[in-house]
């Protein structure tokens, strides 16, 4: 991936954030969202799996905003971290989970 190495792990896309790359590099820690499982090997678009939301699809045009497996939208409040606020179009409200 075409990430800023900031070093001891840590990485940086301009649209996404910092976050740390674990030895698998399949699981990253992002500095707000926490825990993510990564599916791809893009630099403008990739697939996240998070405990709290399952399966979601972002990219360097929609992020903040993260479309969820089922087709419905969420919004990440950008900044927010623990709890990580979300707006669930689909349920019409907002989330806050831990980002740990």
């Amino acid at each position: 991936l075409d990430a800023t190495d900031l070093g001891n792990g840590w990485k940086s896309f301009d649209w996404f954030g910092n976050y740390f790359e674990s030895t698998s590099k399949d699981w990253i820690f992002h500095e707000q969202l926490g825990w993510l499982y990564r599916s791809g090997e893009t630099v403008d678009d990739t697939w996240l799996w998070s405990k709290n939301w399952d399966w979601a699809w972002t990219s360097d045009l929609a992020y903040p905003y993260f479309i969820k497996s089922n087709s419905d939208w969420m919004y990440y409040l950008p900044n927010s971290a623990n709890p990580v606020r979300m707006y669930d179009y689909g349920l019409s409200s907002w989330l806050e989970k831990s980002n740990l």
